[in-house]
């Protein structure tokens, strides 16, 4: 395989991967934000590894619990 091969099939491949998550909701519009309330991002996970930061915490900030006072 020649290396124009090569790029075409990384091209294919970034197509297909693309049209997989083409209906996924807009960045930022109410539906994407209600959906990441069931899922932990890469900057969440980030968080998670690099300041400490435990699950509890994370947990009460995706629930919105962070933004009450008990």
């Amino acid at each position: 395989m020649n290396i124009e091969q090569m790029e075409i099939q990384k091209i294919n491949r970034l197509r297909r991967y693309l049209d997989i998550w083409k209906d996924l909701p807009e960045q930022g519009s109410e539906e994407w934000l209600r959906l990441r309330t069931f899922s932990i991002g890469g900057s969440e996970m980030a968080q998670l590894n690099t300041t400490g930061a435990g699950l509890r915490t994370l947990i009460l900030n995706k629930i919105g619990l962070d933004k009450i006072s008990l």
